[in-house]
């Protein structure tokens, strides 16, 4: 990896959550080629929205290892 890649990912994990998948989306958009301006906009108004559940307290975040925990435990019911 080189060094300006590691600096410009060692700023991106600094990030909040928030930042972070709006990152990712603006990547994944400009390896995916031209995006519907729709579909980019549903995907935007949906992180907000996830964002404003977890700092109301509607929503809680959960770790990726535990997440997938629960989930492979509810598929094996």
């Amino acid at each position: 990896m080189s060094a300006t890649v590691e600096m410009v990912a060692q700023e991106a994990l600094a990030l909040p959550v928030s930042g972070r998948a709006l990152l990712v989306e603006t990547l994944l958009a400009s390896l995916a080629g031209e995006t519907n301006p729709t579909v980019e906009r549903a995907h935007l108004d949906e992180i907000r929205e996830r964002r404003a559940a977890v700092r109301s307290g509607k929503a809680s975040l959960v770790d990726g290892t535990e997440g997938l925990r629960e989930v492979r435990a509810a598929l094996r019911k």
